[in-house]
């Protein structure tokens, strides 16, 4: 007869499998509160994100941040809404706390966010800021606004309402951008008593602000005359550019055709010269295009 080996598994084979068991149940678990963690934490970003814009939002109201700050720096709510330590969202968050400091116009608005379904006994913090525009001080706001500051290696935020691309191109009024030289150059701002925006460039020979193209007209000017020298002279006026101008002599024995372009504080003057030896009856022709 065969025997059969009956003795089944020691006692330690039965020790190493629970042990081997219980390491893969605890890495499980682990890896379980881990993604539970990272969710949670996700999940709270995205509701603070998601709330801090619409506090935003509401503030760029003037009329409403106004009632949020007329006379508080560390208001309930924000205009009846999002009062703090109140739950919200569905990560389940609060508001512990807003605080409006700063010296005007340049204010700061702090919001402190707690959520309350994090798996960690004090919770998961984090602190939010909107920079304000406010006329008054705080407790004794006289007018407000949110205004988002922020800057990258493209685009800069100036004062005001002032944007500044760095490749070149600038946004601002006057009182900002009133610089116009050669590392200047390719710079637009809004002029506010113009009411246009203009561009540094030097294309009439001297750095000067530029308005922007929109429309453009062609004006036709001649002079006849007997004599040695006949000249006609246009210009444009001091709200266009001049972006074309061309010019011709007609007589039997013009010898000479000289062309100028000159600036005078009034605008673009551009003289078209024709000469000859002698007296004859000479036609001077221009035609200039101007543009704003």
């Amino acid at each position: 007869m065969l025997l059969k080996n009956r003795q089944g598994f020691s006692l330690v084979e039965i020790m190493i499998a629970f042990g081997v068991i219980g390491a893969i149940t605890l890495i499980v678990m682990n890896i379980v509160s881990m993604t539970k963690k990272s969710q949670s934490k996700f999940e709270f970003d995205t509701e603070v994100t998601t709330t801090t814009n619409e506090i935003i939002g509401i503030l760029s109201d003037e009329v409403r941040c106004l009632n949020t700050f007329k006379a508080l720096v560390k208001p309930e709510s924000i205009d009846g809404k999002f009062f703090i330590n109140k739950t919200f969202g569905n990560a389940g968050i609060s508001i512990t706390g807003y605080s409006l400091s700063g010296i005007a116009p340049d204010g700061l608005l702090t919001i402190s966010y707690k959520n309350k379904q994090s798996i960690s006994n004090t919770g998961d913090t984090k602190n939010k800021t909107i920079n304000m525009y406010i006329e008054g001080a705080p407790g004794n706001i006289t007018k407000c606004r949110s205004q988002q500051k922020w800057s990258n290696d493209i685009w800069n935020y100036g004062e005001g309402n002032d944007i500044f691309y760095n490749g070149g191109i600038r946004l601002g009024d006057e009182t900002q951008a009133n610089k116009c030289d050669e590392p200047s150059e390719g710079t637009m701002r809004f002029n506010k008593s113009k009411h246009v925006m203009e561009y540094c460039s030097n294309i009439q020979g001297d750095f000067s602000w530029t308005a922007v193209i929109s429309s453009c007209r062609s004006q036709n000017f001649s002079n006849q005359q007997t004599d040695t020298v006949v000249t006609v002279s246009g210009q444009c006026s001091d709200e266009e550019v001049l972006t074309g101008a061309y010019g011709g002599c007609v007589s039997a024995d013009i010898h000479d055709n000289l062309y100028d372009v000159s600036t005078d504080r009034a605008g673009i003057i551009v003289t078209q010269n024709c000469s000859h030896a002698l007296a004859h009856k000479i036609t001077a022709k221009l035609t200039i295009t101007c543009c704003k």
